[in-house]
């Protein structure tokens, strides 16, 4: 079964926020580092928007993490 466009973007957005904890980082700090606004950094979070190719890539080097975990979806919780 595949997932809508719109589950992925929620995935990609709890991932990226997942892993920008874990580092410690803001959502001003990453934007800060990604030349980009803080505004735009809470839209992929909440999974409004999906990153493009690179920039995905941008914040998996930043994070320190393979970019493919951000496609994980997240373990449901017991």
């Amino acid at each position: 079964m595949f997932a809508s466009m719109s589950n992925i973007k929620k995935i990609i957005g709890k991932n990226i926020r997942k892993y920008r904890l874990r580092c410690g980082y803001t959502q001003e700090q990453l934007a800060e580092d990604l030349r980009l606004n803080s505004s735009s950094i809470s839209k992929l979070e909440r999974g409004e928007f999906a990153p493009e190719i690179e920039t995905l890539q941008r914040i998996a080097d930043i994070l320190s993490v393979a970019s493919y975990k951000f496609l994980i979806p997240p373990r449901k919780k017991k």
